[in-house]
């Protein structure tokens, strides 16, 4: 980590952006359409949704878990975070997307939740944990989806020991290092209706 610096990293990923939308071009819009049209056409036609997944495990999520919990922040939500007014902290930004998936999906104490391909079990976390914050009781607005969100979510009477204490939580993931790491910290924590699974 650190040893190749941000600036340089970002040039190479702007070179690789331009390569591939080079390689996805045809030419004019209709012949991009009918080129992506015929790979749908392949992928429906393949006998399997993804190639080499023992590769990819390895690559991706057998990494240390300790590398990937320090590149993100407390909820370690790697795959996107919502900032409602742009002037959210990392932390304020896992929450509002997290909270956006409890209203999302209508979860209710007492149901049984199943979250597939949980990874770090970023939403897991979200479910049972506690944290003060200094805009505790501020509200804010997130566009397009009509609803006010409240950091009285990180307060003890929405979080105390669990969000959902009565429900059934079931993770799924296709990571044993994970899993461990996911274990570990509900035993630790004292939480008992959390069942993590490992599969492909």
């Amino acid at each position: 980590m650190g040893l190749v610096p941000d600036f340089v990293v970002r040039r190479i990923i702007r070179v690789l952006l331009r390569q591939r939308l080079r390689e996805i071009d045809y030419g004019s819009f209709e012949a991009n359409h009918a080129a992506k049209m015929q790979w749908i056409e392949q992928v429906r036609a393949r006998e399997t949704i993804a190639d080499a997944t023992d590769k990819a495990n390895e690559q991706h999520y057998e990494v240390p878990t300790k590398f990937i919990l320090s590149t993100l922040g407390p909820y370690s939500k790697y795959s996107s975070c919502l900032y409602p007014t742009g002037q959210e902290t990392l932390a304020e930004a896992e929450i509002a997307m997290l909270e956006g998936y409890c209203v999302k999906a209508q979860l209710k104490d007492g149901q049984e939740i199943l979250d597939l391909g949980c990874g770090i079990c970023h939403f897991i976390p979200f479910m049972y944990s506690f944290m003060t914050h200094p805009r505790l009781g501020q509200s804010f607005h997130v566009p397009r989806q009509g609803r006010v969100f409240h950091f009285s979510t990180l307060s003890p009477h929405f979080m105390t020991k669990q969000k959902y204490p009565n429900s059934r939580i079931t993770g799924l993931s296709n990571s044993s290092t994970q899993k461990a790491y996911i274990d570990a910290t509900a035993k630790s924590s004292g939480l008992f209706n959390l069942t993590v699974r490992t599969l492909n």
